[in-house]
């Protein structure tokens, strides 16, 4: 039978965009090459972070974005945590960034709010004082937990009808049909790809695909050493942060924060660390990350990154009550200047690739899409 949409693909950008067109009466088909996906939508912090969007277009999507995620949870069994989040300052420098960076959003008030070291402590008494000066809060943020939200998602679109073929391999798209290695077919007015890397294996004419590049992360999950587990409260990051997100680069001290972070933190700045922390609801924490760029990055977990990663978390949280359980290779497709790109490959077939901004801008950019597809 002839669906509307074919979407290969059950990560999160698959399944969001599932549950958009679903939502809108489209008939759906997702394809999945394993038994649940095991890329980037698993291995992430599960953070909704607008914080860490550009002030306008962008931050009105993951804002967006946000809303549509708080009516899924309402609608279906989806563990989510209107958390906010802190964005702890240990230097002057680092202090005047953000002030810059409020100053700028002085039109959307809703962006942050700088607060005394004191006040830090109050609401997280586990973030350490030596030394803080203060930070910026966030209210927007939400949290999930990546390792069941996907398998969640998948679940409530088969209550809902919409047929999910895991272990099914699509080895060719063309125009109105995708084909599995097997030889099965699946047609449909519209075929999207949603399996980065896969991509550039099923869809290499894409426009735009060969603009794409590899990101590696090394991640870890510390579990609590007993039942009663300290609270975070609120996402939390340092001053790395600020030379990683885009929505800090307009700030006028920003460069002298860069070269200041090199000098303090040599091994953090070769292996591109700045360290975001969330925590689940079984009180775990998910820490990362390194940025690698290249295919030709190593896929072994490197002693050096993860310590230098841990030196940085040191400085602003209490993790005694916290051991290190896991460790992972994270990966995602990236591209200079872009949060996402819909690429068109050829009539009535499409690519979809959110450049690890997926659990923040899934469902903003899905209602972009159905909108476009009408």
């Amino acid at each position: 039978m002839k669906s509307d949409v074919v979407i290969v693909g059950a990560g999160i950008a698959g399944l969001s965009l599932a549950w958009t067109l679903a939502s809108r009466g489209k008939s759906v088909v997702v394809l999945e090459r394993g038994a649940i996906a095991k890329g980037a939508s698993v291995r992430n912090f599960g953070m909704v972070w607008p914080v860490g969007h550009p002030l306008g277009e962008m931050r009105k999507l993951a804002l967006r974005s946000r809303e549509i995620w708080l009516d899924v949870a309402r609608e279906t069994e989806l563990w989510v945590r209107e958390c906010g989040a802190m964005t702890l300052a240990y230097e002057e420098i680092e202090i005047q960034v953000l002030a810059e960076f409020l100053e700028q959003a002085d039109q959307d008030p809703g962006v942050g709010t700088l607060i005394s070291a004191g006040e830090v402590l109050r609401r997280n008494p586990h973030v350490k004082s030596k030394g803080l000066l203060g930070a910026m809060t966030s209210e927007t943020e939400l949290c999930v937990d990546p390792r069941v939200t996907v398998g969640q998602l998948a679940s409530a679109l088969a209550k809902r009808g919409v047929p999910i073929h895991f272990n099914t391999l699509v080895g060719r798209v063309e125009p109105g049909v995708a084909i599995a290695a097997d030889g099965q077919r699946w047609e449909a007015d519209q075929i999207i790809v949603c399996a980065t890397p896969d991509s550039h294996q099923l869809v290499p004419e894409a426009n735009g695909l060969e603009k794409l590049r590899r990101c590696d992360l090394h991640m870890m999950r510390l579990a609590p050493k007993s039942s009663l587990w300290p609270v975070m409260s609120t996402h939390l990051c340092a001053g790395l942060t600020l030379g990683h997100y885009a929505n800090f680069r307009s700030c006028p001290s920003l460069d002298a924060l860069k070269v200041f972070h090199a000098e303090k933190w040599p091994s953090q700045t070769k292996y591109g660390i700045h360290v975001l922390v969330s925590q689940h609801g079984d009180g775990s924490l998910t820490v990362g990350d390194s940025h690698t760029y290249g295919d030709d990055s190593s896929p072994y977990l490197q002693a050096e990154i993860e310590s230098s990663i841990l030196e940085a978390l040191d400085e602003f949280l209490d993790t005694s009550g916290f051991e290190v359980r896991e460790r992972w290779i994270g990966t995602y497709s990236t591209s200079p200047g872009q949060f996402y790109a819909w690429m068109p490959v050829a009539e009535g077939v499409h690519a979809l690739n959110l450049f690890g901004t997926g659990m923040t801008l899934s469902f903003g950019v899905a209602e972009r899409i159905a909108d476009e597809l009408g």
